[in-house]
């Protein structure tokens, strides 16, 4: 297939974006892969599409897409954050601590390091989610509830 043109792309974006606001997400889901697979790759639209997918319960098509706009953008904090979820909602939570913990260490922030903390947890790390709760009441912006909870630890 071609590349539609720029108006007819515009249009259908915006009636994704119209089906997205009234909860069809599997539609839009379709309208931005009809994109992807007529030859407009970027990240952006690899995210769109796997956002879309992750609110339509479609999981491994949204962990491919926000593989993918992550291959493509490796910089991109939405693509990486909605991975980490993907990854969480798939059962694959090792993973999805491993990529949030790349995730905090580039941005670090103390919400951030709890919910790697979390993850670490809920796969069995305990000495993996005890670390990263430690960073995360050293981190800019951490509430004393950070080290209420490192004491409880």
């Amino acid at each position: 297939m071609s590349a539609e043109p720029a108006p007819l792309r515009r249009a259908l974006r915006g009636l994704a974006r119209a089906l997205s606001d009234l909860g069809f997400h599997g539609a839009a889901a379709a309208i931005y892969g009809r994109e992807w697979a007529t030859g407009t790759r970027s990240a952006s639209l690899a995210c769109l599409a796997a956002t879309q997918h992750l609110h339509a319960g479609q999981v491994p098509q949204a962990l491919a897409f926000y593989r993918e706009a992550v291959r493509r953008e490796p910089g991109d904090g939405e693509a990486r954050a909605g991975l980490v979820c993907a990854l969480h909602r798939a059962g694959e939570t090792r993973q999805a601590a491993n990529e949030a913990a790349r995730l905090a260490a580039d941005a670090p922030c103390a919400e951030m390091w709890a919910l790697v903390a979390e993850l670490r947890r809920k796969s069995g790390d305990t000495v993996g989610s005890i670390e990263a709760f430690r960073l995360a009441a050293k981190s800019e912006g951490a509430a004393g509830r950070f080290v209420l909870g490192e004491a409880v630890l």
